[in-house]
């Protein structure tokens, strides 16, 4: 069993590579892509890390890559990009590179967890969901908009309206008149409203195309001090075991997460991650995740998943309190 683990230096991926070395030791290919000093070579007769064939990897686990425009740069204020900025164009090299490896696993018969044309799905998150609701899974009444006029009237239903960017990563928010003035606008990027479907937040992981585990997430308790977070917890099932593996194969989902909704008798989809962040799990969660992971890619056997009567709190960046008092503090230096 050769494994491959396509990284860019996050912690996480560190941690999966340690636990696929332990189960399947000396044959793990680890390709850290934010190495300066990696040697990638890709041709017409092999593709190779560091000297080392890769198109004899049964599988490949990928990591840190996210599709973006490639073409397009991003606006910087004052920037002349009628001449080439070394900086773009090394950022554009680099996500040529993987691309075409990516594409080239793929062709040449790699397990690939995920290959680039799930990633650029997932940049376009109105097609992602289209292609859930034309299988006939739950996806909630939605639109792509850039007017104020478009705006307004998906506003006027009778329901709560949610919206986040139309491409790329982002969260669901509230979506109140201020965010509808600031964001509706012909000149700027288009934005996906949706409505708000009643229910339970759950986030449902995915492994090997089918539902691993469904984390349930609540708000901080009543009595909990400022700087608490919400709370999750794992439960005992899979709702809609059947739709969600359903879902994950239209997409061709071998890990991620998905957002989900769950009214008592459906799960409606908001949104599906083939290449989620971890880092804000509670450790308890983000560890069983790491283990079932990588005995998925080692092709072990799967361990038991432990069930917490309670709920946990995710991990705090920063105390928003004393965050507050800080700017509160330079605020007060330039009053008078």
């Amino acid at each position: 069993m050769k494994v491959g683990i396509l990284h860019f230096g996050q912690p996480f991926a560190r941690q999966v590579l340690a636990e696929v070395e332990k189960r399947v030791p000396g044959q793990v290919v680890a390709m850290d892509l934010s190495d300066p000093h990696g040697r990638l070579s890709i041709d017409a007769h092999s593709l190779s890390w560091q000297g080392e064939e890769l198109s004899t990897l049964e599988k490949v686990w990928v990591h840190g890559f996210h599709y973006t425009n490639p073409v397009i740069p991003t606006p910087e204020e004052g920037t002349d990009w009628s001449i080439w900025q070394f900086g773009y164009l090394a950022e554009q090299q680099k996500f040529s590179a993987t691309f075409s490896l990516l594409t080239e696993l793929v062709r040449r018969g790699v397990e690939v967890w995920h290959g680039p044309q799930l990633y650029l799905l997932d940049f376009m998150k109105h097609s992602q969901l289209s292609l859930l609701a034309r299988k006939g899974l739950a996806v909630p009444d939605m639109v792509c908009v850039n007017t104020l006029q478009d705006a307004e009237a998906f506003c006027r239903q009778d329901f709560q309206v949610v919206w986040r960017p139309a491409t790329g990563r982002g969260a669901w928010q509230l979506f109140m008149q201020k965010q509808m003035l600031a964001l509706a606008d012909p000149g700027k990027t288009p934005i996906l409203l949706a409505e708000v479907k009643p229910g339970e937040l759950l986030r449902i992981w995915i492994l090997n195309g089918r539902p691993l585990l469904a984390m349930r997430q609540f708000a901080p308790a009543d009595h909990a001090p400022h700087e608490s977070l919400e709370r999750m917890q794992i439960v005992p099932y899979i709702p809609q075991a059947d739709a969600v593996e359903e879902a994950a194969a239209t997409l061709g989902l071998q890990w991620g997460v998905m957002t989900c909704i769950h009214d008592g008798e459906r799960v409606t989809f908001y949104d599906v991650d083939p290449d989620p962040i971890v880092s804000w799990l509670p450790a308890p969660h983000r560890q069983t995740l790491t283990t079932a992971l990588a005995a998925a890619l080692s092709d072990d056997q799967l361990p038991p998943i432990s069930y917490d009567p309670l709920p946990l709190e995710r991990p705090n960046l920063f105390l928003r309190r004393m965050t507050r008092i800080l700017y509160e503090f330079e605020n007060s230096k330039y009053r008078n």
